[in-house]
């Protein structure tokens, strides 16, 4: 099975299911690809964290560790012993190359009074052009860069920052771009939304359960939407409120997005994952840590109609 392209992913996840742009193709793959599927859901789980306004926004110090565990997977110990504070000494990097180790000689005239090597004007450029000069200093840099392999290995490091700023870049970018206009003042042949099934959202607690919200999958004309309504504040705790939607067998779910603590919210879906027998709404407690899955700490939770 051949899949679609990540631009066309993104183009989805962007403009909705129904997207224009899109060949039927892709629908119909997205109808029998779960895998597809739940690549568009965490796109749009992307794009909602990045369109929430940050007006209300606490920053929490991530716990210690977390660095250096980041640094430990990108590049390696040397990374992850610059983040934590610990910078390498004079013995732990190799010698510094230098002509005498070529098999050349260094003429007394250019080193100073103490030995070292000074920075003297390459008089072979002096009568060069300026493009002659230019090819030598280009070919005196590709023979430095043969001795460059000895010197820490920094560049995963800055390649994984550069990649996950051209992602994060990518989707703000054609999140910004791709912002759909504002909608139509409504008139008598203006398409509302429609409520397809809700269900209420209580808690856990078989004995006494209490309603603190409501979930409701809406048609739009873009597609399909998760809307949740809480009734009042919810607790996130020391972390924050996810959504998920969970599979009837109670053993797999994909999550919809992070929620505020009160208000209304709504998610853009898929009707393949409704469908697919993801109809239990579920909102949990999670934690700034590195691991995304559930934490088995629901707050409330409601199953839709079939």
């Amino acid at each position: 099975m051949s899949h679609p392209d990540d631009e066309i992913l993104v183009d989805l996840a962007i403009n909705g299911t129904d997207a224009a742009d899109a060949p039927s193709s892709v629908h119909h793959h997205l109808s029998s690809c779960a895998v597809c599927t739940a690549t568009v859901v965490d796109l749009r789980r992307t794009l909602s964290v990045a369109r929430t306004s940050p007006t209300d926004t606490v920053w929490v110090t991530p716990p210690a560790g977390v660095w250096e565990r980041i640094s430990a997977q990108i590049e390696g110990p040397n990374a992850a012993a610059s983040v934590s504070g610990v910078r390498p000494t004079a013995a732990d990097l190799p010698p510094r190359s230098t002509p005498a180790d070529d098999g050349g000689s260094v003429s007394p005239s250019r080193r100073g009074s103490h030995g070292s090597q000074r920075s003297q004007p390459d008089h072979a450029d002096s009568g060069a052009s300026p493009i002659e000069r230019a090819r030598a200093r280009r070919e005196r840099g590709e023979r430095g860069e043969r001795g460059a392999e000895h010197r820490p290995r920094l560049v995963g490091w800055a390649a994984g920052i550069a990649a996950a700023g051209l992602v994060v870049g990518l989707l703000t970018g054609r999140a910004l771009w791709n912002e759909p206009a504002a909608p139509p003042v409504a008139t008598a042949t203006t398409t509302s939304a429609t409520t397809v099934s809700q269900v209420a959202l209580n808690t856990l607690d078989a004995s006494d359960p209490q309603r603190l919200g409501e979930a409701a999958v809406v048609r739009t004309a873009r597609g399909y939407e998760l809307k949740i309504d809480t009734t009042k504040p919810v607790d996130a705790g020391t972390g924050y409120l996810e959504v998920w939607l969970i599979n009837r067998d109670l053993k797999r779910m994909v999550s919809v997005g992070m929620l505020r603590g009160n208000g209304i919210a709504s998610f853009p879906i898929s009707q393949n994952l409704i469908d697919q027998g993801y109809v239990v709404v579920d909102i949990s407690r999670q934690q700034f840590i590195e691991d995304t899955t559930h934490s088995g700490d629901s707050v409330m939770r409601g199953r839709l109609p079939a």
